[in-house]
């Protein structure tokens, strides 16, 4: 009698365990999926693409502290701005404009996104003639809503034209939501609206 119920105890145990496994092998390929996907859309962020714009500056959007300034009433070191431009195909500002006199894209077809820049005037000011001359935000607005798809930097920006620099990433939104990186960026020089013309290239990543 004792044998039986021992068989009978085994064989349960037996049943169980061949249960629990065929379970295990149900699962574990919804969970393998799952996880796979989770590291494709990983991986897809990994091998960030290199973002390239050319920003033609809004002059007409610029506007700075009334103190502190120079004699000419221009901008002196610490004054504060903030100023909107226009994001263009990396090369297309090579040979345009950008900006009419009036402060509208001239290309309007051609804009990619919205560009805002806000900072504080540093060296001598608007009369700085070489390096750093203004320390900024900038957040380059990529989606159809304002705030859908965006990046962030903050670093210098030099007087010299041609001269790259280094700027960091500092955040972002929608699908560039808690990227990191850096920037390069250059001044091309001044458009109708006296606005700026600048070079960029971001390197996102998370």
């Amino acid at each position: 009698m004792y044998k039986i119920i021992k068989a009978k105890i085994l064989n349960l145990h037996i049943l169980q365990l061949w249960l629990m496994l065929s379970a295990m092998l149900v699962v574990s390929p919804v969970w393998a999926d799952d996880q796979y996907s989770q590291n494709k859309n990983r991986s897809k962020f990994s091998h960030n693409q290199i973002l390239q714009f050319d920003i033609a500056e809004n002059g007409s959007r610029f506007a700075f502290d009334q103190e502190p300034v120079d004699e000419d009433g221009m901008p002196a070191y610490g004054g504060e701005f903030i100023t909107e431009g226009y994001l263009y195909p990396h090369g297309f500002l090579d040979n345009q404009e950008g900006v009419n006199s009036d402060g509208s894209p001239a290309f309007p077809d051609e804009v990619l996104g919205r560009w805002t820049c806000r900072g504080w005037h540093i060296g001598q000011g608007a009369k700085t003639e070489t390096g750093p001359w203004v320390i900024t935000n900038q957040y380059f607005d990529l989606g159809k809503k304002y705030g859908q798809h965006s990046i962030t930097t903050e670093g210098y920006e030099l007087v010299d034209l041609n001269e790259s620099i280094t700027r960091a990433i500092t955040g972002g939104t929608g699908k560039y939501s808690r990227t990191r990186g850096d920037s390069t960026q250059k001044l091309l020089g001044f458009n109708e609206s006296l606005g700026v013309n600048v070079r960029v290239r971001l390197r996102p990543h998370k």
